[in-house]
């Protein structure tokens, strides 16, 4: 095994955890998650090479990851036949749905996904407790906004689970 396929392996394993709750948060269609979990870090692998060593390598590949999720996201509003797919699936998935699951993550879920992407990103980051500072770098906000913006989007949070709960 060369030096880029250890170091790989290392990243994989450190971070497959985090990627994968990140891809849940922009794509709720399993099949089409399990794809944008595989593209980023095919990415990470095509990119190792470039990585500078300017900042952390889990900021670097928050990065890689957030970007490819929004490109992702961009391509599937362009291809509206993709979209009704993919309804019919979550279709079939939901009428699959184990009912042990647990109602309160699934409202969560659901809510993040209502957020724009940006509040999506944001949430997502620190939810994985990066600090404000690895988040300022990896949206290029100031910490002040996200400071800011974390405290609005948990506001809006709580309403948005407050609201639907009380509907349900």
């Amino acid at each position: 095994m060369d030096k880029k396929e250890k170091l790989f392996n290392d990243i994989f394993r450190q971070n497959q955890d985090r990627i994968h709750r990140l891809c849940l948060y922009y794509e709720s269609n399993l099949s089409d998650r399990n794809d944008l979990f595989q593209e980023v870090f095919t990415q990470v692998w095509l990119n190792l090479d470039r990585f500078r060593g300017e900042a952390q390598i889990s900021t670097w590949i928050y990065r890689i990851a957030i970007n490819t999720c929004l490109s992702f996201r961009r391509k599937e509003k362009k291809n509206p036949t993709c979209q009704l797919n993919q309804e019919i699936l979550a279709d079939q998935e939901e009428s699959s749905y184990d009912s042990s699951k647990d109602d309160q993550v699934e409202t969560f879920v659901s809510c993040v996904n209502q957020l724009p992407k940006d509040e999506k990103t944001i949430l997502s980051l620190y939810m994985e407790e990066l600090p404000v500072k690895e988040i300022a770098e990896i949206t290029g906000l100031s910490e002040t906004n996200i400071r800011v913006k974390i405290h609005r989007i948990k506001g809006k949070l709580s309403k948005m689970v407050t609201t639907y709960t009380e509907e349900v």
